[in-house]
């Protein structure tokens, strides 16, 4: 469920109303539910809470990386999955626990790594051999000993789009589990470091309970056939990857998860780690815009606005789906075959083609649903655009969480050169 809902034909957010946020903020406009982001991580700590003990549930930085977004999940109780030497410096900004820091990622640089380590993280999710000797020699450089959790690539099919599939043999990420025996024994005869956990990672925006089962019965199966070296695992970090509606309800509850994979681990002496980003962001999102022109051309309607594939490049890159609605809906409101395109000089900016879409004029408000992850984090100054604003909703209190980007902003690396 989300925060966002029409009242008397006119979306709100908690209990402002969208046309209102547009005034007093312009668009494009992220606006981020704070109610939706606790209520997701509460259901998915709910879903999870039988477990054997309880899980670790790293949020997925990647997906949203506002410090005011990650305060509100470090106040719950969230631990952080990074990606980058970025992502961990936000998390320290907002204070995060750093002994509840998984590091994945499949280039981690020398400094990236002892950086890491400095901060005192939890895991490295270490994605080869060469990787594994760079952390021990770092690890040993500083005198400490750090845990490790080697990513296997179990070679599941998710069934998502190929370019969120991670989980497959020809994917770039982990190790087969072939040679996952290898890595792991690599990892006992190094010092600096001591393998705590294995980490497998499916893919994003998976809609099925089936993948998740077959991937861990593999893994299990692993620690069962090769005891001695796996004596020191006692984490199993599942990723992420659970679906959320982008365009009816084809993501699953969380408990139906938890469900099937529960009772696969019980009794194993396992703490679960979970990196949900999308589960708990991307319903939690909306982006607002405003139309700037219409237009018949080709035997087509086009309705410009003022978004683009800078603000939103998802459906440029992934084909993926956004649903997309007219902020003030009228009852007698007769639906359009509607190209929602952007102003960027692309032919493949656009927010959603071939829709179902009301008449909307000039000045109207449009809102793009399901906008919260993998969306500003994703956003970028091509054509010399500035990145929007985004704001956070609590009840009836509204908030600028990042104030809209200046064109000194974008300049300012390249003026201080002189």
């Amino acid at each position: 469920m989300d925060h966002f809902d029409y009242r008397d034909g006119e979306l709100y957010c908690d209990d402002v109303s969208a046309t209102r946020l547009a005034e007093r903020w312009g668009t494009p406009l992220y606006v981020y539910s704070a109610k939706t982001i606790r209520h997701h991580y509460q259901v998915l700590s709910d879903a999870f809470a039988p477990a054997d003990e309880p899980p670790l549930i790293c949020y997925s930085v990647k997906a949203n990386s506002n410090l005011h977004v990650l305060r509100e999940l470090s106040a719950l109780g969230a631990g952080f999955d990074v990606v980058s030497g970025g992502e961990l410096s936000r998390v320290r900004e907002i204070g995060g626990d750093p002994q509840k820091v998984v590091y994945a990622g499949v280039g981690k640089t020398t400094a990236e790594i002892a950086n890491a380590i400095d901060a005192g993280i939890l895991l490295f999710n270490v994605e080869a051999e060469s990787e594994l000797e760079r952390i021990a020699l770092c690890a040993q450089e500083a005198g400490t000993e750090v845990g490790v959790a080697i990513r296997v690539n179990p070679d599941v099919d998710p069934k998502t789009h190929r370019y969120i599939t991670t989980g497959k043999r020809e994917n770039k990420f982990g190790v087969d589990l072939d040679g996952a025996r290898q890595t792991i024994a690599l990892a006992r005869d190094l010092d600096g470091v001591v393998c705590r956990g294995l980490h497998i990672h499916l893919g994003s925006q998976i809609t099925a309970t089936a993948p998740y089962v077959e991937g861990i019965r593999r893994v299990l199966d692993f620690l069962d056939r090769e005891p001695e070296i796996c004596s020191e695992v006692r984490y199993l970090d599942i990723g992420g990857g659970f679906g959320v509606h982008y365009e009816g309800k084809e993501g699953l509850p969380a408990t139906q998860f938890a469900d099937a994979i529960l009772p696969e681990l019980a009794g194993r002496g396992l703490r679960i780690v979970l990196e949900p980003g999308r589960f708990i962001m991307a319903n939690a999102g909306v982006l607002l815009t405003r139309v700037v022109t219409t237009k018949m051309s080709g035997g087509r309607r086009f309705v410009i606005c003022d978004a683009g594939m800078n603000d939103l490049i998802r459906p440029s890159l992934y084909q993926a789906y956004h649903r997309i609605e007219p902020v003030l809906r009228k009852e007698s409101d007769a639906k359009v075959l509607t190209d929602i395109v952007g102003p960027i000089c692309e032919t493949g900016d656009f927010l959603g083609l071939d829709r179902d879409l009301p008449e909307v004029a000039e000045g109207d408000l449009v809102a793009v649903f399901t906008a919260g992850a993998y969306a500003f984090t994703m956003s970028s100054n091509y054509n010399t655009r500035s990145r929007p604003a985004e704001v956070m909703v609590d009840g009836n209190a509204d908030r600028l969480v990042r104030r809209r980007e200046t064109f000194e902003d974008q300049i300012r690396a390249e003026r201080e050169i002189g």
